[in-house]
C-alpha cells in the first residue's frame, strides 16, 4: 500500500509543503534551507551541518523508501551524505535509522552507507562502483521490515540505469528504539567543513510492506522472439527484481527526457507505446499524450505480469468540448493485436459540471454507470486517482479520484465485481487516454505512476556476451531466432502482439527489429501498423498505428 508520494511538483519557499500522498513536511532542520521547485525539493545545508523532514503524519514499522537524489559531492576527503530515513520517532534527540548514498573527493565512487541516528554504523561503506560526480542523479530503495531484528535492505544505482536486482545492502539490528513503528523521511548531511552544498529530492516514495521477508530473484531462461534474416552485435539481459507482496512493482516520477515515447520507468521497465509514437514525451516531471481527435493513446509495462494490484497516478485531465476526455488506469493487460484488459479512471466533458469515475472492460462495455465524483469539471484538471483489482472469479475493482492537494478519501467510490473470463488472470499495467472529442485534439499528462502488488518477471533467453549472426523468423504472433553460424540452431523464441505481418527488417545499429502488419483482416488500403521490438531489451518498444495500409 502506498504510503507517502512526492514528486515536488509545486513552487515553496521556507519548506517543503505537503506531500502528493502522506501529509505535510515537518521540517527538523532550519526551514529557510528548504524549498521546492517544479520537479525538485532542495535543501540548502550548511557546511559540516545536516537537513531533515519528515512525514509526521506516517507512522509505519515495515516499509520500502524510493528515493532519486541529486547529490552534491563534497570536498576536503569529507562526504556529502543522502539519506532516507524510517521508524522516526520525535524528540529531543529523535531516534531513526537512515540509508544512503554518499560521496566525496577522498572516493572515486558512490558508497552506500547505513547508521543509526547516533551516527552508530549499521555495516561498513558499501561501495556501488558507481563513479562519483558533483550533482550525480542516483535512486536509493532502502527497506526496513520486522523487528527484534529489524531486517535492513539497501541498493543504489545511477539514474537512467537499470534498478539492481540483488541488494547491496542487507544486515539485521535489534537496537531496541528502532524496533517501532515511525515516521519515514529524509536527511541530508554535509561534511565539509568549508563550503555549504546544496542536495535536491526529486521524488520520494513509501510503500508499507508485508511483515514476511522479501525475496529478489533474477529473471532467466524460457522464450523470446524475433524474425527477419540479418547480422545483429552483441545485446544483454535486463534483470528484473520480483516485489513482494505490497512491494513496488512499478514507480516513475518522470523526471527525465525523451521525445518520442515514454522510454524507461524508473522502476518497472520501459514503456510500450501502442498509437502513435510521436504523440509521447517526458520532460521533467510529466510524462504527456497528445491524443488526436476521437482517437486513443495506450502504453503498458511489458515486464511484468500482476494479478492483485494498487494503482496510483496523478493525472493532468483535459476537458473535452464533445464527449469525454478519459484518463484510465489500465490493469490485467493481455498484449495481442485486439488485447484483453480492464479499465478504470477518471473522465470529464463539457457536458457535465463534474468529473466522473467510469469502469470498463477492454471491449467498451461498462462493469456499472459513471460515478460523480462531485469534483468540478476544468480544463487541465490535476487530480490523484487509485485503482484496485484484487481476487479472481469475480475480480474485485475498487476506485477512487481526488484533487491534487486535497486529502485521499478515506471510502471507494467504485466498488464492484466482475468475472468476465478473458481478465480473471494476471496481465500487465498501464495507462490509456480516451478523446472522444471529434472536432479538437488534447494532451494528457501524467506526473506520478506508481503500482503495488506482487509481480512476476517476463523472462526472457539470455542474449550471448559476443557477436553473433542470427536468423528472425516472424510467423504471427511469435517470433523464431536461429543460429546461422551454429547450423541454424533455434535459440529463442518470443511472443509479440502482432498479427497480418507483411514485412520485415531489422535495424543493428539501433538494436531495433520492424514488423509491419496489417492486422487480421485483409489490408485494403486504410489501416496498418508499424511494430519495433528492442532485441537488446527484450521487450516491444512501441506499435504505430496508422490511417493507411502498409502492403
Amino acid at each position: 500500500m502506498l504510503i507517502a508520494s512526492d514528486g515536488f511538483n509545486r513552487t515553496m519557499s521556507n519548506g517543503w509543503g505537503s506531500a502528493d500522498v502522506g501529509g505535510a513536511w515537518t521540517v527538523v532542520d532550519a526551514p529557510t534551507s528548504w524549498s521546492v521547485a517544479p520537479g525538485a525539493g532542495s535543501v540548502a545545508v550548511a557546511a559540516n551541518a545536516q537537513g531533515r523532514a519528515v512525514l509526521s503524519g506516517v507512522a509505519v514499522q515495515d516499509v520500502d523508501l524510493l528515493a532519486r537524489i541529486g547529490l552534491p559531492r563534497c570536498g576536503g576527503g569529507n562526504n556529502c551524505d543522502g539519506f532516507v530515513m524510517g521508524r522516526y520517532t520525535s524528540g529531543s534527540n529523535p531516534s531513526y535509522y537512515r540509508v544512503g548514498a554518499i560521496q566525496g573527493s577522498g572516493s572515486g565512487t558512490v558508497k552506500l552507507r547505513a547508521q543509526r541516528s547516533d551516527g552508530t554504523f549499521l555495516a561498513g561503506d558499501l561501495n556501488t562502483g558507481i563513479a562519483a560526480t558533483d550533482g550525480l542523479l542516483l535512486w536509493v530503495r532502502v527497506q526496513f521490515q520486522g523487528i527484534n531484528p529489524t531486517i535492513v535492505r539497501g541498493r543504489v544505482w545511477q539514474a537512467g540505469t537499470t534498478e539492481p536486482s540483488t541488494w547491496l545492502l542487507s544486515v539485521t539490528d535489534s537496537t531496541s528504539v528502532d524496533q517501532v513503528a515511525g515516521a519515514v523521511g529524509v536527511r541530508a548531511r554535509n561534511e565539509d567543513t568549508a563550503a555549504s552544498r546544496t542536495f535536491n529530492y526529486e521524488s520520494f516514495q513509501g510503500t508499507a510492506l508485508s511483515p514476511a521477508p522479501p525475496t529478489t530473484t533474477t529473471s532467466s531462461s524460457t522464450s523470446t522472439s524475433t524474425s527477419t534474416s540479418t547480422s545483429t552485435s552483441t545485446s544483454t539481459t535486463t534483470s528484473t527484481t520480483v516485489p513482494d507482496s505490497g512491494g513496488v512493482a512499478a514507480a516513475d516520477g518522470f523526471q527525465r527526457t525523451v521525445t518520442s515515447g515514454w522510454g524507461s520507468a524508473g522502476t518497472g521497465g520501459p514503456w510500450t507505446v501502442v498509437g502513435s509514437p510521436w504523440s509521447w514525451s517526458v520532460s521533467p516531471g510529466a510524462g504527456s499524450v497528445s491524443v488526436g481527435a476521437n482517437a486513443e493513446e495506450r502504453a503498458y509495462l511489458s515486464r511484468f505480469n500482476t494479478r492483485d494490484v494498487d494503482v496510483v497516478e496523478k493525472v493532468v485531465l483535459p476537458r473535452c468540448g464533445s464527449g469525454n476526455c478519459n484518463s484510465y488506469a489500465i490493469g490485467r493487460y493481455a498484449p495481442a493485436y485486439n488485447p484483453t484488459y480492464y479499465r478504470v479512471g477518471a473522465v470529464q466533458g463539457a457536458s457535465r459540471a463534474h468529473i466522473f469515475l467510469r469502469a470498463q472492460r477492454s471491449d467498451g462495455t461498462s462493469i456499472g454507470s459513471d460515478l460523480d465524483t462531485g469534483l468540478p469539471a476544468s480544463d487541465g484538471a490535476v487530480i490523484w486517482q487509485r485503482i484496485e483489482f484484487q481476487g479472481v472469479n469475480p475480480t474485485t475493482i475498487r476506485g477512487r479520484v481526488w484533487l491534487a492537494g486535497t486529502p485521499e478519501p478515506a471510502t471507494w467510490l467504485l466498488n464492484t465485481t466482475d468475472g468476465n473470463a478473458a481478465q480473471q488472470v494476471a496481465g500487465m499495467v498501464g495507462v490509456r487516454l480516451r478523446n472522444e472529442d471529434t472536432g479538437a485534439g488534447h494532451t494528457f499528462q501524467v506526473q506520478s505512476y506508481q503500482a503495488t502488488g506482487t509481480a512476476q518477471p517476463i523472462s526472457v533467453t539470455p542474449n550471448p556476451t559476443g557477436p553473433a549472426h542470427w536468423l528472425y523468423v516472424v510467423v504471427d504472433g511469435r517470433v523464431y531466432v536461429y543460429d546461422i553460424d551454429n547450423n541454424h540452431a533455434l535459440v529463442k523464441q518470443f511472443p509479440i502482439p502482432e498479427a497480418g505481418k507483411r514485412g520485415l527488417v531489422v535495424a543493428p545499429s539501433r538494436g531495433l527489429l520492424y514488423v509491419s502488419e496489417c492486422g487480421p483482416s485483409t489490408c485494403n488500403g486504410n489501416h496498418g501498423s508499424l511494430l519495433a521490438y528492442d532485441l537488446v531489451n527484450d521487450a516491444v518498444a512501441w506499435i504505430a498505428n496508422y490511417s493507411f495500409g502498409v502492403d
